[in-house]
């Protein structure tokens, strides 16, 4: 329970860094953000400062904490999970805001618990050497791109981890092409007529 605290406080204080000095500064005055997580964001700034640059891009942030806040300040509680799928399942969460199921009903393992443990496995194995969640922030930038496109419709419902298996696995490869093909440099693009200076 308490390492899901501090990791929520790190992704908040993360999230404050990007406003700045002056901006946190306000909202600890104005008793919008406690003092810890002041000064917890103004640590994050000051190695920044001293290390150049950020340490994460505002995307990464932004992934990792803005959804976490429409489930609450603990974000799901995981713990009756086995470890190998609790940061898959934390990230599916977050990112299409479900709720897992608890685990227990009457006294017994419900199906769905073993449901959720089962195929998020699967999505795990689908994505092969790459990381789950990373697979998983690309198919949710895809979602809210087809979104975008279409008026707020959703190309697939999402009520678990099962329904992102086939998913994960198609962006997965593509991701894997992706690195596989050579980059072409700024020229090169402009040689093949697909670029203007």
């Amino acid at each position: 329970m308490p390492e899901r605290k501090v990791a929520w406080g790190r992704h908040v204080a993360e999230s404050l860094a990007l406003l700045g000095y002056e901006k946190i500064g306000d909202m600890q005055t104005a008793g919008e953000i406690t003092p810890e997580e002041y000064f917890a964001a103004r640590e994050i700034l000051d190695k920044q400062r001293i290390n150049g640059g950020t340490q994460k891009t505002h995307d990464e942030i932004r992934d990792d904490t803005i959804t976490s806040l429409s489930i609450g300040r603990e974000g799901p509680d995981l713990s009756k999970y086995p470890e190998d799928v609790r940061d898959t399942i934390y990230k599916i969460c977050t990112l299409w805001n479900l709720s897992p199921p608890s685990g227990l009903r009457s006294g017994k393992r419900s199906t769905l618990f073993g449901y959720w443990i089962t195929s998020t496995r699967e999505l795990i194995e689908a994505c092969g050497n790459l990381r789950a969640r990373d697979v998983l922030v690309e198919v949710r930038k895809d979602f809210e791109q087809y979104m975008d496109a279409h008026k707020g419709v959703a190309p697939y419902t999402v009520g678990g981890p099962g329904s992102l298996v086939k998913v994960a696995s198609a962006k997965a490869g593509m991701m894997r092409e992706a690195e596989k093909r050579p980059k072409q440099t700024e020229l090169e693009i402009a040689r093949d007529g697909s670029f203007y200076f």
